[in-house]
């Protein structure tokens, strides 16, 4: 596997950060708590805090920040970007879809021939693009 954008490698500081913030936010606020409470006492005013529940929510976080940075990076494996040159000429076909298209002058009706004639004509191309623009009423 390589990295397209090694220059965001600079980014994975911020997941750092971010732990360490939230160890940092952590130690202050259960220090904060005692400073109001005695221990036994926080004890019963945070049981109903689930802390499994805190410490997936914020490993969810950091795992998400991870993993944005980690997209920055552009990972790729198994592909080899290649210029290829093409010699032919792009070629647009405009096909009238109104209801006039439909009058059965020519079998089986105008437009099945015009679509006979587009696939006929586009069988016998090589490296050439081709690109339709069907309209009805006016052209532009």
């Amino acid at each position: 596997m390589r990295f397209a954008n090694l220059g965001a490698l600079h980014l994975l500081w911020l997941v750092v950060l971010l732990a360490i913030f939230y160890f940092w936010s952590f130690k202050k606020r259960l220090k904060t708590m005692q400073h109001f409470a005695a221990t036994d006492l926080i004890a019963d005013l945070t049981s109903s805090l689930d802390k499994r529940k805190q410490r997936v929510k914020i490993i969810l976080i950091i795992s998400a920040v991870f993993l944005i940075v980690l997209s920055f990076l552009r990972p790729q494996w198994g592909f080899h970007w290649q210029e290829v040159k093409r010699k032919g000429l792009d070629i647009i076909i405009a096909v009238d879809t109104s209801k006039s298209m439909l009058a059965s002058d020519v079998k089986p009706n105008r437009l099945e021939r015009a679509k006979l004639a587009i696939k006929d004509f586009t069988r016998h191309l090589q490296g050439d693009r081709v690109g339709l623009i069907a309209f009805a009423g006016e052209a532009f």
